[in-house]
């Protein structure tokens, strides 16, 4: 009997043991911060291009003793359709496992996008080690990347606790996007002129499961001497994997005109989510605005 209560003590002293290990970075674990930071502290980075085009983007990268080896440096968001390519450690010809020195101190990822749109990064993750030591260090960087001469970046969060959003990613405002104001974001100015008008969007799931969206629509707005109103989507239901996204066509019907000065703007449009009616935030708000040409 005594014999196997040694044995048991011994077990639990060894996976404690092991236990401890992973926790201190070694056998597989991971070290949450350690001596390194790459990013620049929550600040944003925009850049433009072309479809398909390659756009590097060089990072900063803090260390702290002696040189480490990157393994990965990934987004904790990305809105869909967008490559984050690398990291690469910039100016090395033969990168030896992503070896990083204190006298080189940038990291390189590259953004890439096949079709126009806005698009967005959010959030660094590192994993990196020193020796046989593992370290996990993060940053709240934004990346933006502007594809197509009708767009441009401005500054977004992922909205926490919606599960569908317009994240970023291929759209079609039909006009060029335009900042909102400091810390406001991007809005499209549609001409609030009479008729039906089309524009096309991506909604992204922000869930770990999957979700049906039914039914996307721009709310009725009422102004003075202008309304605008829902009329279709296509597709009207879409099934969504988890952090997946689906373009949808969104059709508004416009009766009358804004008065001059006025706007009318929309910031979340509506859609069933799992069968409840809910809010979808936009990251590009729609702004009706009087056209040159309108007469109330």
């Amino acid at each position: 009997m005594r014999t196997r209560y040694l044995a048991a003590a011994g077990f639990v002293v060894m996976v404690s043991g092991l236990l401890g290990l992973r926790h201190a970075g070694y056998l597989g674990g991971r070290v949450a911060g350690g001596p390194v930071t790459v990013g620049l502290g929550g600040s944003a980075v925009s850049v433009t291009a072309r479809p398909s085009q390659r756009r590097p983007v060089e990072l900063p990268f803090a260390l702290r003793g002696g040189a480490v080896r990157m393994q990965k440096v990934e987004p904790d968001f990305v809105s869909p359709g967008l490559d984050v390519l690398g990291p690469r450690v910039p100016h090395v010809s033969r990168l030896s496992g992503h070896l990083v020195t204190s006298r080189l101190r940038t990291v390189e990822l590259g953004l890439r996008a096949r079709r126009p749109g806005v698009y967005y990064a959010e959030g660094l993750t590192a994993d990196y080690r020193r020796g046989q030591r593992r370290f996990r260090s993060h940053d709240d960087q934004q990346l933006c990347l502007s594809v197509g001469r009708r767009a441009r970046c401005a500054g977004y969060s992922v909205p926490s606790g919606a599960a569908v959003a317009e994240a970023g990613g291929p759209s079609n405002y039909g006009v060029r996007l335009r900042g909102a104001g400091p810390g406001r974001g991007l809005e499209a100015p549609l001409p609030a002129g009479a008729g039906r008008r089309v524009i096309r969007l991506t909604l992204t799931n922000l869930t770990r499961r999957t979700v049906t969206v039914s039914d996307p629509e721009v709310p009725a707005l009422v102004g003075s001497g202008l309304t605008v109103k829902p009329d279709g989507a296509a597709p009207r239901r879409l099934r969504l994997s988890p952090r997946a996204g689906r373009s949808v066509q969104l059709a508004l019907r416009i009766a009358g005109c804004e008065t001059p000065g006025d706007v009318l703007t929309v910031h979340r449009i509506t859609a069933a989510v799992g069968g409840n009616r809910v809010e979808v935030p936009l990251s590009v708000a729609l702004a009706f605005v009087a056209a040159p040409r309108c007469r109330p």
